[in-house]
């Protein structure tokens, strides 16, 4: 379907919902003003996060923080009323039809009000179980046995994807990333892509990811380019991010240790902004003459064309972007598009990870997700 046509029917949807929360739970917390005044404030929190953006330069960077973080809560928080207020709803439509489900007005008006409490209550510990998921990242470890042979008996690879570092989530979110990076003795770190938000200006201000120039890893700590780093500008990001002593990886190869060769790609949807054009992976491979005999590792921040990586004998892919759709629902629009929305996956001789990530998009909220860091045990049947 045309992203247009999505696009519509999404705004359709999220107006009208609001709309729908508004004459649902106001029936039971009364509050003194106008439905015209009332309206323009659910629609204004409703737009708050775009609207923040829009008047992003002109907004001190507090005042920026704050609404930030009103407006990704107040969508996660409608999200989860407009469920049960379409729940309500479909049991009113039950009760027109079958008469006698509530015997009389009154038992509607209890129930309702029954209702309409327990679920305020039920989405409020929801929310708050939400923003601890996203704020406390769990390690995830897997083991890959390869044919090939490595610099060493095994190696330790560390993954962080979609840290996207802003105003939500600044220093004390990379200082804890980092914390915990070195705390699992990395050989290599690797960042498949939204390193920033797309607030590049205020975190070159605020050089919210110095913390991440402290990463200790014995071969380095290399990225590639997610849909967010191109935000705020793709040369930007990237000469901030090699401030930091990473490197980014833009459709270009590098071989570590002799025998591992880390490949990361260009952004599928959003190298066009700055008029580059993403080339196909087998002309990586030619352009850089990668031995196939490595073990080679791609970075690909989408995790849009699986086949890519196992036709070109890529031993681990390594992805993000999706978030697992952060919350549920989201989640289940996101199983719908991607062959593998997260987690672990086995084609044929290649590996492919897609994380969930550490930072997010939006509220600081993960329901049905949580944050995550990567740690890979790569090692080798040939070396005893």
């Amino acid at each position: 379907m045309n992203r247009i046509v999505v696009f519509a029917l999404f705004m359709i949807f999220y107006i009208s919902g609001h709309f729908l929360v508004y004459r649902l739970y106001s029936s039971v917390f009364k509050i003194k003003l106008s439905r015209i005044i009332m309206l323009f404030l659910i629609y204004f929190f409703a737009f708050l996060y775009i609207i923040v953006r829009i008047f992003d330069k002109y907004l001190p960077d507090n005042l920026q923080i704050f609404l930030n973080l009103i407006g990704g809560f107040w969508f996660a928080v409608v999200s989860y009323l407009l469920i049960f207020t379409i729940i309500y709803y479909l049991l009113f439509v039950f009760h027109v039809i079958h008469s006698k489900f509530f015997e009389t007005e009154l038992d509607i008006t209890r129930l309702r009000f029954y209702y309409i409490i327990s679920s305020s209550v039920f989405v409020l510990m929801v929310i708050i179980y939400g923003y601890f998921n996203a704020v406390s990242p769990r390690i995830r470890e897997f083991q890959i046995i390869t044919d090939k042979n490595l610099p060493q008996k095994e190696i330790r690879i560390v993954m962080a994807s979609d840290i996207h570092l802003g105003y939500l989530i600044g220093r004390n979110a990379a200082d804890i990333l980092k914390q915990k990076i070195n705390s699992l003795n990395p050989d290599i770190v690797l960042i498949p892509g939204d390193i920033v938000d797309g607030e590049i200006n205020y975190i070159t201000q605020k050089d919210s990811g110095r913390p991440l120039s402290q990463i200790s890893s014995r071969y380095g700590v290399f990225a590639s380019m997610g849909n967010h780093d191109y935000f705020g500008g793709g040369e930007i990001t990237v000469k901030y991010v090699a401030g930091l002593g990473m490197r980014m990886l833009r459709d270009e190869a590098v071989t570590v240790a002799d025998s591992i060769t880390v490949i990361g790609r260009n952004n599928v949807s959003f190298g066009h902004r700055e008029n580059i054009a993403r080339k196909p992976l087998d002309e990586i491979i030619s352009a850089y003459n990668i031995d196939m005999s490595d073990f080679i590792i791609l970075l690909d921040h989408e995790p849009s064309k699986l086949d890519d990586a196992l036709n070109n004998e890529i031993d681990l892919q390594l992805s993000g972007h999706t978030h697992n759709g952060q919350f549920w629902p989201f989640s289940l629009i996101v199983n719908r598009i991607y062959e593998l929305p997260w987690g672990f996956m086995q084609k044929g001789q290649t590996s492919y990870y897609v994380s969930c990530g550490y930072g997010t998009w939006g509220p600081r909220i993960r329901i049905g997700s949580r944050s995550e860091i990567i740690v890979f045990t790569i090692k080798s049947r040939q070396q005893k």
